[in-house]
């Protein structure tokens, strides 16, 4: 009798003790995700120069975030609480893990390990990407974030705008206090998307010249109809999440004869780029003539960003060449 009561809780253990392991399970990187890792880091190798000159040259720095643990890759310090996994040759890189600290669905790019910006990112099935193509491109478009980081006066000249009312953590990027819902803004704010979607239709006309003027005196009235402080953050936005969505449009143009991997191609998620950058041109276009400033704030300047790109493209071709230098604004339409 007491030898089978001594017995009860050791079982009760060796039962827990097998659950847990069963639920975190071991470490590994599945083979689908180094592949969707490996062909973002081809394209922003072999098309990326081609956007933007000295791309390539920025450390393609990822923490792939699964459900239990979290995953480094090129990574040229990690921190101690990083254990070493594989050398792996799909990637070409040294794989580190972690149980899992981010949550699974980011997407997004800050100095997350060691004060090295890492795009962490969430597995495809848990983000807003669900298809592999979709989250190859927002790799690329994170990736071009390490890029605008990669310049030495980027922090200083970030804290030079004096948006952040005190906050450290750098949150004000996405909470600052920007007047979405007064009506005298929204007003200004319909006109100056209805004079974008205007501009970027009739690009390839011989009136692209009026609409282009057109647009830069909504955009004029809409910078009007706010603060200089809150028209600075506008500008900010646009000249950082903006032309990240412009880049991605772009590395989707360049991918029209683009041959992906065959194991890439193999992946039952996988979408032809070009497919891909019909349905992803209709949708911002829609988002810029559709979704409305009160409702989603600060996430429309990603459309309205790329459509002010492609319209700097026609008007001034060598905008990219002084894009790190300028300041954090368009300088196209100041």
């Amino acid at each position: 009798m007491l030898r089978r009561t001594f017995q009860i809780p050791l079982i009760i253990a060796f039962m827990a003790i097998s659950c847990l392991s069963l639920h975190a399970g071991n470490p590994s990187v599945r083979m689908e995700d180094k592949l969707r890792i490996r062909e973002a880091i081809e394209i922003r190798n072999t098309i990326g120069e081609s956007i933007w000159e000295g791309i390539s040259n920025v450390p393609f720095t990822i923490l792939l975030v699964a459900k239990d643990y979290e995953y480094l890759f090129h990574h040229s310090n990690p921190s101690s609480d990083f254990i070493f996994l594989e050398e792996d040759p799909i990637t070409s890189s040294s794989i580190f893990y972690r149980e899992t600290v981010f949550a699974p669905h980011f997407e997004a790019t800050f100095p997350a390990v060691n004060g090295i910006n890492c795009v962490v990112i969430g597995l495809p099935e848990n983000t807003q990407s669900l298809s592999t193509s979709r989250w190859i491109l927002t790799l690329l478009h994170e990736n071009f974030h390490q890029y605008q980081s990669s310049h030495p006066n980027h922090y200083n000249a970030t804290n030079e705008l004096d948006l952040s009312g005190g906050d450290e953590t750098g949150m004000w990027q996405l909470n600052f206090p920007f007047p979405y819902e007064k009506d005298h803004v929204n007003k200004n704010y319909t006109a100056y998307t209805s004079a974008l979607i205007d501009c970027l239709s009739h690009l390839d006309t011989k009136d692209n010249t009026k609409y282009y003027h057109l647009l830069k005196k909504e955009r004029e009235e809409f910078r009007n109809s706010v603060s200089e402080k809150e028209y600075t953050y506008w500008k900010f936005q646009l000249w950082k999440e903006g032309i990240a969505r412009y880049t991605e449009a772009r590395y989707l143009k360049a991918l029209t004869n683009y041959k992906p991997s065959k194991e890439l191609m193999k992946l039952k998620d996988f979408i032809p780029f070009s497919e891909l950058k019909t349905h992803f041109l209709n949708e911002q276009m829609d988002k810029i003539s559709k979704w409305k400033l009160t409702e989603e704030k600060r996430i429309v300047v990603y459309a309205l960003g790329m459509g002010e790109g492609m319209i700097m493209d026609r008007f001034s071709p060598n905008w990219q060449e002084h894009y790190l230098k300028q300041g954090m604004n368009l300088s196209l339409f100041e």
